[in-house]
């Protein structure tokens, strides 16, 4: 293939993957969207954070933050109090 045929054809590569990375992008946001959603219905209600987190794909701390919970399930004292 001449040099300007190639050069084309990696252009037209080149664009096409950046299609497909904006669809994916957009269908990666879309997907935690509706498990934020399933996980704001479910885990008070019907299972537990871990086993949401097992089943979904998402990290537990993941699952604490959509539920408004802090990062640590520990409480912190001051020493000598």
């Amino acid at each position: 293939m001449p040099a300007q045929g190639r050069a084309r054809y990696e252009l037209d590569d080149l664009d096409s993957a950046a299609r497909t990375l904006v669809k994916v992008r957009k269908d990666h946001a879309d997907v935690l969207a509706r498990l934020r959603l399933l996980c704001t219905a479910l885990v008070p209600a019907h299972m537990s954070e871990a086993e949401f987190s097992r089943r979904s794909g998402v990290d537990r701390m993941t699952v604490r933050t959509w539920l408004g919970k802090s990062r640590s399930s520990r409480t912190t004292t001051t020493k000598g109090k």
